[in-house]
């Protein structure tokens, strides 16, 4: 059987392990491959100062092509330094992110370097996107032509990465994107060699767990539907014995998921509470566990006060809710099929059994229209005693509406509000500045504005906001074990 490195670059999540890499090692545990791990990710927050690694945030983040010399040189040096000093057959980059595409074109020739002999294989969700340095093709052509890479996967990896391991001399390459149909067919993923404790930060062992992929809505600002065609859900049994592995085997006591929505399946989601309540009684100290998930908010004739209640019991203590605007036409219009009366409910439920919310929301939705900005701002001064109790924890504001490629607003209503955007100022996830002439006044300043406008009523309400610098500088020097740096205010 080949020996495989499995290698997790950076920038990703600073608090969790890696979900990609755990799921990767589950693969080569369930057919008795050896196998390593690189955490470059890990390797890479632990050598950088808070300084570095802002530039390096900022440069992975804006994809510039322009980065210090020292952080440049001091990762290539960094991943030099941590690779394993041994023969490997395979060696599996993750590309998880489409961030990791400019870490990937540094890595993958050191790799090269290192291991000549050795089977270069990419996947994840960054291996198709168009290139950072060459935006006529996809990252994985350019890597494959200069001979960097030996195979790429599209799609999801579980079967796929599997065949590769173990046909890899007579395996083809092909441009169709696999998706799973079983998702109870999946191994488990396997931190034995990741360590979550090694992220720890905060007191509590994390891990990844997917329970579904896809999404039941179809909501027009979105492009789950792009890459994921179909919603598949696991078996509320085959989760509960994922999370009661984690929790015994790594000492897990708080899971994320990767869902985008963990109510997708409203009968799997309340019998995997019921499972988790039930198994109290025979582990105590899952009374103890937490878990954080997407939830979208529906009507109480589906979800009842009942099912808010057991999904306290068995740890949902945290959600992510995609609200997206307070506004019913809007949010009409944009496929989400809830109304104001149900976010009422639910925050009523949320907040009589402990469950907290962080609220994502939109600024400047192609159809919104100066009543619809101000429906907003009514709607979080009438909430505001959810913010000041913390049943909402959190409300993130995007800053404006893009238009994601392979979304319902780039493919059907694109040509139907009509869209226009102008050809050389985008934002790097969507199309910034566009405008439509059904609403004229809703140019890119005036969006701009709204965000600010919102911004500050949403902090005079004292609702909490992220500073996501703050946030990860305070992981960094946790990590660290020192004191976190202040930011200035602005």
């Amino acid at each position: 059987m080949d020996t495989v490195l499995l290698v997790n670059l950076p920038r990703q999540d600073a608090e969790r392990a890696p979900a990609v890499i755990a799921g990767l090692a589950g693969i080569c545990k369930s057919i008795d491959a050896d196998y390593e791990v690189a955490d470059l990710n890990l390797q890479t927050i632990r050598a950088a100062t808070s300084e570095e690694w802002r530039e390096f945030q900022d440069w992975l983040s804006y994809f510039s092509t322009e980065c210090s010399d020292k952080i440049l040189q001091g990762f290539k040096d960094l991943v030099v330094r941590h690779l394993p000093k041994q023969h490997f057959s395979i060696i599996a980059v993750s590309l998880f992110t489409y961030e990791t595409i400019r870490s990937a074109h540094l890595v993958l020739p050191l790799l090269r370097q290192a291991y000549p002999n050795s089977k270069i294989v990419i996947g994840g969700h960054g291996t198709d996107f168009l290139d950072i340095d060459n935006n006529n093709r996809p990252f994985y052509k350019g890597v494959l032509e200069d001979k960097l890479i030996d195979a790429y996967i599209l799609g999801e990896a579980e079967a796929s990465f599997k065949d590769y391991i173990l046909n890899h001399d007579t395996w083809v390459n092909t441009s169709h994107k696999h998706q799973v149909s079983n998702l109870d067919t999946m191994p488990f993923a396997c931190y034995d060699k990741i360590l979550p404790q090694q992220y720890l930060h905060t007191g509590v062992i994390s891990t990844y767990i997917t329970g579904s992929r896809g999404c039941v809505r179809d909501c027009s600002f979105c492009d789950v539907k792009f890459i994921w065609d179909k919603f598949r859900y696991r078996s509320a049994e085959h989760i509960f014995e994922e999370i009661l592995r984690h929790h015994l085997d790594y000492g897990a006591t708080h899971i994320e998921f990767t869902d985008n929505l963990i109510n997708g399946s409203l009968t799997e989601f309340k019998k995997l509470n019921q499972l988790l309540v039930s198994a109290h009684k025979k582990y105590p100290s899952l009374k103890e566990l937490t878990y954080l998930g997407d939830f979208i908010c529906r009507p109480a004739k589906q979800f009842t006060e009942e099912d808010y209640r057991l999904m306290s019991l068995a740890g949902g203590t945290d959600i992510i809710v995609g609200i997206e605007t307070f506004s019913e036409p809007v949010r009409y219009h944009m496929g989400k099929k809830f109304s104001n009366e149900d976010i009422d409910f639910h925050l009523y439920a949320s907040g009589k059994y402990g469950i907290r919310n962080t609220f994502l929301m939109q600024v400047g939705y192609p159809t919104e229209t100066k009543i619809d900005h101000e429906i907003n701002l009514e709607y979080l001064r009438k909430y505001q005693k959810y913010g000041l109790s913390k049943v909402i924890k959190l409300i993130r504001w995007g800053f404006t509406t893009g238009i994601l490629p392979g979304s319902p607003l780039d493919i059907k209503f694109r040509h139907t509000l009509p869209l226009v955007s102008s050809e050389n100022e985008t934002e790097v996830y969507g199309e910034s500045q566009w405008t439509t002439p059904s609403n004229p006044t809703l140019n890119y300043s005036e969006r701009a504005r709204r965000r600010i406008e919102l911004h500050y009523a949403t902090k005079e309400l004292q609702y909490n906001q992220p500073r996501v610098h703050d946030e990860f500088l305070s992981i960094l020097a946790t990590l660290k074990g020192r004191t976190p740096p202040k930011l200035d205010e602005h």
